[in-house]
């Protein structure tokens, strides 16, 4: 990948929160009361993602640990923030 990607930029909805159990993680819609719930995997994907603010920091992250090649886990990453996005818990792309 090109160090002149783009960046996409990703953060939680402000009515959002995130709970990591041990074998789960539970986002809740606090406006709406409804939840989504990860396994370990999408649970470690979230976190990188909210920890760097960015997919492709992200990806780099997860790469370095041992989580699959670089642009599989972008793509992995890009298609868990799309769903979240739909279902307003991740805003995607520029404020």
């Amino acid at each position: 990948m090109s160090n002149q990607l783009q960046a996409e930029p990703v953060a939680l909805a402000d009515h959002a929160v995130v709970q990591s159990f041990v074998s789960e993680t539970v986002l809740m819609d606090v406006s709406a009361g409804k939840y989504f719930s990860l396994d370990e995997v999408g649970g470690a994907m979230l976190a990188a993602l909210v920890e760097t603010g960015e997919i492709h920091e992200a990806a780099r992250r997860l790469s370095a640990g041992g989580w699959g090649e670089l642009d599989e886990v972008t793509t992995q990453l890009r298609e868990l923030c799309g769903e979240l996005d739909e279902i307003g818990l991740l805003a995607v792309g520029p404020e």
